[in-house]
C-alpha cells in the first residue's frame, strides 16, 4: 500500500501539483496487521494526506437520534485510535458522530520514513487541521488525551469556530523548556533527555513502554491468558511488530517515528510555545477535565526513582505526604493536606471560570482513562454538549 500511495504523490509532485487530499475509499488499501473485530468492531476509512494513508474511523449517531455533533477522539503516544473503541456506540446511541484517528505512524495509518514526515507534534497538528477542513467537520467535540491534547488544541485553535467543547484528559499545552514548580517527576526526566536515557533507556531503544502499555491493557480488561487478553495486547502493540515471523518489535528505525521521542518534547518548542499563547481562543469553551494518577500527570510527587539523586522538593506550601521518601510520594498542602495536581491546576486556573464544566481526578486510576473509566468520559461529553446548548 505504502508504495502504491507513493507513486501517486511522486506523480503529483512531478506535475507540478499538490498531492491529493480525499477522505475517498481507497480500494487497494488493507489493514497493515490483524486486529480482532471483538477488540476493534469498526470500518475502517482512508484520508489520504500528500500521499499517505490516514486512517480514521466514523461512526454516525444510531438511528433515531437528534444530532448532537460530532466527537474527534485523538490519541497519544504508545497507543492509536483503539484505546477510545469503548466509548464509541454508547456516544453513537446519545447522538453523536463519532471519529476516531490514528496519526501518521501509528495504529493503521501509514509510516512514512523520517525523511518524508519528520513526526513532531507540528506536524501532526497540520495533519489533523488539513482532516477537520478537508472532511468540512463542525460542531466538534474534541477528546483529547496524553499528545493528543497539544495536537488537537492546535488544530483546534486554527478552526476555533468549529469547537463546540472539550474533554481534557492527562494532557498538557505549554512548554517544558522552562521547568516550573508543580511540575511532576517524569516532566522532569523527560525534559532531561540525558538523565532519562541513562535511567531507562530501553523505554527509547527496545520499546518498552509499548510493551508494558500493551500488557496493561490487556490485563485491564481481560483474564491472563484468554483469547480477549492475547487479541487486545496484539491490538495494542500491532503498529509496532514486524510483519513477518517471528514478530519482533521494530527498533531502532521503525520505533522512531511511531514512537514520539522525548527529543521533540524540547525541539518542537515553537509550537508549544505557540499553543500557549493561541489557547485564549478556546478557553470560553465549555470544558471538562479528566485526570488520573499517572506517572506524567497525576499530584505532583517527589520522586527519587526516576530522578536519581537530584531530590525534587515539593513546591513552597507542600510538604512530602509521607516522612520517608525512598521512591514517590504526593505532595500535599500544608494545611489541606490535599495532593497539587499540576497540569490539571493549570489548565483550572487558565480556562474561563464560567466554562469549566466539570473536573473528575482520582488517584485509583491512571494514564489510560478512556480505558479504564469510558463511562465517565461518555458523562464529560455528554456535559459539555448540554453547557453548551443552554440559554
Amino acid at each position: 500500500m505504502v508504495s502504491v500511495v507513493l507513486a501517486l504523490a511522486a506523480v503529483a509532485a512531478a506535475a507540478g501539483g499538490v498531492p491529493q487530499r480525499d477522505s475517498r475509499a481507497a480500494p487497494e488499501w488493507e489493514r497493515p496487521f490483524p486486529v480482532a473485530e471483538s477488540v476493534y468492531p469498526f470500518q475502517s476509512k482512508i484520508y489520504e494526506w500528500n500521499g499517505f494513508a490516514y486512517h480514521y474511523v466514523d461512526v454516525p449517531p444510531a438511528a433515531g437520534q437528534t444530532p448532537k455533533g460530532t466527537v474527534l477522539a485523538v490519541h497519544g503516544n504508545g497507543t492509536w485510535s483503539m484505546i477510545y473503541r469503548k466509548i464509541v456506540d454508547p456516544l453513537s446511541a446519545a447522538g453523536f458522530r463519532v471519529i476516531l484517528t490514528d496519526h501518521l505512524g501509528f495504529g493503521f495509518s501509514d509510516k512514512p520514513r523520517v525523511s518524508e514526515f519528520d513526526y513532531l507534534p507540528s506536524s501532526h497538528a497540520t495533519v489533523l487541521r488539513d482532516f477537520i477542513a478537508d472532511l468540512a467537520l463542525e460542531d466538534l467535540y474534541l477528546v483529547l488525551q496524553d499528545w493528543g491534547g497539544p495536537i488537537g488544541l492546535a488544530a483546534g485553535v486554527a478552526a476555533p469556530e468549529q469547537v463546540r467543547g472539550l474533554v481534557l484528559m492527562n494532557t498538557w499545552a505549554w512548554q517544558l523548556d522552562h521547568i516550573e514548580q508543580g511540575q511532576t517527576g517524569f516532566m522532569h526526566a523527560v525534559h532531561d533527555r540525558g538523565h532519562h536515557a541513562r535511567r531507562e533507556p530501553e523505554f527509547y531503544t527496545e520499546g518498552e513502554l509499548i510493551r508494558r502499555g500493551a500488557i496493561g491493557v490487556a490485563e485491564r480488561n481481560a483474564v491472563e491468558g484468554s483469547a480477549e487478553y492475547v487479541a487486545l495486547r496484539d491490538a495494542m502493540w500491532g503498529p509496532y511488530l514486524t510483519l513477518e515471523p517471528p514478530h519482533e518489535l521494530r527498533y531502532p528505525e521503525v520505533t522512531q517515528p511511531v514512537h514520539i521521542s522525548a527529543t521533540a518534547t524540547v525541539g518542537d518548542g515553537t509550537f508549544l510555545d505557540q499553543l500557549d499563547r493561541d489557547l485564549a481562543v478556546l478557553r470560553s469553551k465549555p470544558a471538562f477535565f479528566a485526570f488520573g494518577d499517572d506517572t506524567a500527570f497525576g499530584p505532583y510527587k517527589v520522586d527519587l526513582a526516576i530522578l536519581g539523586d537530584d531530590r525534587e522538593l515539593c513546591r513552597p506550601g507542600y510538604h512530602p505526604e509521607t516522612e520517608e521518601v525512598t521512591t514517590r510520594t504526593n505532595c500535599v498542602d500544608d494545611e489541606t493536606g490535599a495532593a497539587y495536581w499540576y497540569p490539571l491546576e493549570r489548565f483550572l486556573s487558565e480556562w474561563h471560570p464560567t466554562a469549566v464544566v466539570g473536573q473528575w481526578r482520582d488517584s485509583t486510576h491512571g494514564h489510560w482513562v478512556q480505558d479504564e473509566v469510558p463511562s465517565m468520559v461518555v458523562e464529560a461529553v455528554k456535559s459539555v454538549h448540554a453547557a453548551g446548548t443552554r440559554p
